[in-house]
């Protein structure tokens, strides 16, 4: 759309365009002229989010995008349904303690309409005018499950107390971006502003602090039951641990299995060295026996000597004993003065019985009697030791056995404790985090008002004169983005322009459309304008063959493929010219016509039958009509009826020396009319031109330029154009 089409659509539309946006803004004016006035109660509070202190040390920096998601929490508990309920709640119960209207309370007009509420619908709600005692039974009423007149009033009312209107009245919003959350309420009543900040704030800050402290609660509660739990684990893992070293007798398993491997080296070493002496005694012994005669041997199978002998030995495995599982000093001392006594015992017992069996000459052989017996105490000893050693390391072989898998159980033992003691030092760090940022939120959790609501004391500007304004501008645009809207989606030939696109045919003329919206054109000129083309058209177009198949008049045929399309309209003008011009010419319409066409050309009505579109010459029109005949005009004009409702007749048109099809500006340009526009281009030998009837004035700019208008206004019947005497 050029802006050439949008001024001529604001000029067309001009009146309603002036007369609409004045009764839109006469209709506002009127319907707020009792607007009520607004008043406005603001408040600031800080809330900390950003800036404050804490007690729980954090070495990451709060982010923008935390910040942020701090503040949306709290606005959305701020209009949550629960807040303003409550806040109503408050209000209401607050409002109906109140003995009689106050300008600081409740004005005069909100208490007369709260006391119709109070005698009607809210009759016996209160409880005399205690609001303690009048806000328990709102919240119980509130809080019932089945309809009252409370919850009509707070959920489905226009009321100043319901939900609804206090959501709609309160504005929430950070103060750029500090810590300070900026409220305001807007109301008629100046004191119900102040009172419904009151109530708000006081409410959202205990339902924030108790969210959050239930949130924190929620985790503390679980780090207990986690930390309670994991004890249990503990202490079980731990009374394992202990039943299993009770049974098995062990104290410390690393202390115990280094004192074995240690004991168990020094047993095998001592056995070793204990097998040696053995082994030396017994060699000693051998030697001995060789030298000594079989008296000697009978000596020592005495009676006496032999129990000597036997309790010695009994005390040696008592003393090797004694010493080999380290008993008391105090023991092994005494073990072995006894072990000594018995020894000399024998050697004595010995000595003495020898020397009463033998003379002097035999003391050498005494002597080696004496060795003799050392020796075999020696191997006795020795043999007694060992059999202690042995029977000592085998002890500490099954030791071992014993100790291996209990190193594995108690290592296992150990590590689950470990991990036991891990987790519960993780949980109770996790607990005592938790305790500590209840405490914080205890602390930091209420929120400092910096700006207490006030009583606002002055209104509101008023609205009114901004929406009579924005109705003024408002309907304005609405009116001309309607207009121009239409214009866009308009699919009407409309424009000179158009009908060249559309039909593909080109342009002899196009006439005015005939309006009083247009009677500010000269008119009349426009039309003698569009006569005169379309005869220098016809003039120009018209060829006529040297041939007896053409008839020696120009037969001009007018075609219209939908009614009133204007195809009298336009032979009546070109035909009247062409005969003040001095042009004979005849004029042939169909019979069933509405009307006669008005023209100083010879008129001659034809009907249309049943075979009209076999008709193949001029003359079969005629027969039967007294009129003149047809070879002595110079123009004939052939008016055919609409192509939609009736066959063309094919031969009649291709005899005619010019076709004019005939359009409406108002009408579209659908497939039906181009499918005939082919038909009529296949029957027509000769130029077929398109004439556009209708057009408003404006825009046949174009085809003449600029359009003259009329100097003078003139009336109604002058402005209407009448057939004119063409010269």
């Amino acid at each position: 759309m050029t802006l050439a089409t949008v001024f001529r659509v604001l000029r067309k539309n001009l009146i309603w365009l002036l007369l609409f946006p004045v009764m839109v803004t006469c209709t506002v004016a009127y319907l707020t002229g009792d607007l009520p006035r607004s008043y406005i109660a603001t408040a600031t509070v800080y809330t900390g989010f950003a800036s404050g202190m804490s007690i729980v040390e954090n070495n990451t920096k709060t982010t923008s995008q935390e910040i942020g998601n701090a503040f949306d929490n709290l606005i959305t508990t701020i209009k949550s349904r629960e807040t303003l309920t409550e806040v109503s709640l408050h209000l209401l119960a607050y409002h109906l303690s109140l003995r009689k209207a106050s300008p600081d309370k409740l004005s005069k007009k909100s208490f007369d309409d709260l006391q119709k509420l109070r005698n009607t619908e809210l009759k016996g709600v209160s409880v005399g005018y205690n609001e303690l005692a009048t806000l328990k039974k709102l919240e119980r009423l509130a809080g019932a499950q089945d309809g009252n007149a409370i919850k009509k009033l707070l959920y489905q009312s226009n009321s100043p107390y319901s939900v609804e209107s206090i959501l709609g009245r309160i504005t929430v919003s950070r103060k750029n971006s500090s810590d300070m959350l900026e409220l305001s309420c807007k109301a008629d009543d100046p004191a119900i502003c102040q009172q419904t900040l009151v109530f708000l704030i006081d409410t959202f800050q205990k339902r924030y602090q108790a969210i959050r402290a239930s949130e924190n609660g929620t985790v503390v509660k679980y780090f207990e039951n986690q930390a309670q739990t994991i004890q249990q684990h503990l202490k079980s893992a731990e009374d394992q641990l202990t039943d299993y070293g009770v049974q098995n007798k062990i104290i410390n398993y690393a202390e115990q299995s280094k004192y074995t491997a240690e004991a168990k080296e020094a047993t095998s070493t001592e056995y070793v060295h204990e097998k040696m002496q053995q082994q030396a005694a017994q060699a000693s012994l051998v030697a001995l026996e060789r030298k000594l005669d079989d008296n000697a041997s009978v000596l020592l199978a005495n009676g006496d000597v032999t129990k000597k002998r036997n309790e010695l030995a009994k005390i040696q495995t008592r003393l090797a004993n004694a010493m080999v599982y380290e008993q008391p000093p105090a023991e092994i001392a005494k073990l072995q003065a006894t072990t000594d006594q018995l020894s000399a015992e024998l050697k004595v017992a010995v000595r003495r019985l020898y020397n009463s069996t033998n003379t002097v000459e035999s003391i050498p052989k005494q002597d080696l009697l004496t060795d003799y017996v050392e020796q075999t105490l020696k191997l006795q000893g020795s043999n007694a030791r060992l059999n202690v050693l042995k029977t000592r390391v085998q002890e500490y072989a099954g030791i071992y056995n014993d100790l291996a898998p209990q190193g594995s159980a108690i290592h296992r033992l150990e590590r689950k404790i470990g991990l036991a003691e891990q987790e519960y030092l993780f949980v109770l760090h996790g607990l005592n985090m938790a305790r500590l940022r209840q405490k914080d939120l205890e602390m930091t959790g209420s929120m400092g008002i910096i700006d207490a609501p006030a009583l606002p004391m002055k209104s509101q500007p008023s609205i009114r004169s901004m929406l009579v304004a924005v109705s003024f501008i408002g309907s304005l645009v609405l009116l001309i983005a309607v207009l121009l809207g239409k214009e866009v989606v308009n699919g009407s030939i409309q424009t000179p322009e158009r009908a060249e696109q559309l039909s593909g045919i080109p342009l002899a003329a196009a006439f005015p459309l005939i309006s009083k919206l247009f009677a500010r054109y000269d008119l009349d000129y426009i039309e003698r304008c569009m006569v005169e083309k379309l005869r220098t058209r016809l003039l120009i177009d018209i060829t006529v063959p040297d041939t007896d198949e053409w008839p020696p008049y120009r037969l001009i045929t007018l075609l219209g493929t939908q009614e009133k399309q204007g195809k009298t309209w336009v032979g009546e003008r070109i035909s009247h010219r062409l005969v003040k011009a001095g042009h004979r010419v005849c004029y042939l319409y169909p019979a069933d016509a509405e009307e006669k066409p008005e023209t100083d050309a010879q008129t001659i009505a034809y009907p249309v039958n049943s075979d009209f579109a076999d008709t193949r010459t001029v003359g079969v029109l005629l027969q039967g009509v007294e009129a003149a005949d047809l070879p002595e005009f110079d123009y004939v004009f052939l008016e055919l009826p609409s192509l939609l409702t009736n066959a063309m007749p094919v031969h009649l048109v291709g005899q005619s020396h010019l076709s004019l099809l005939v359009l409406h500006a108002k009408s579209t340009w659908s497939k039906a009319d181009e499918g005939l526009k082919v038909l009529v281009e296949k029957a027509s030998h000769h130029a077929l031109l398109t004439v556009l009837n209708g057009v408003e004035a404006d825009l046949l700019e174009p085809l003449l330029g600029k359009i003259p208008q009329l100097k003078k206004k003139k009336s109604s019947k002058a402005a209407q154009p009448k057939p004119l005497d063409l010269v």
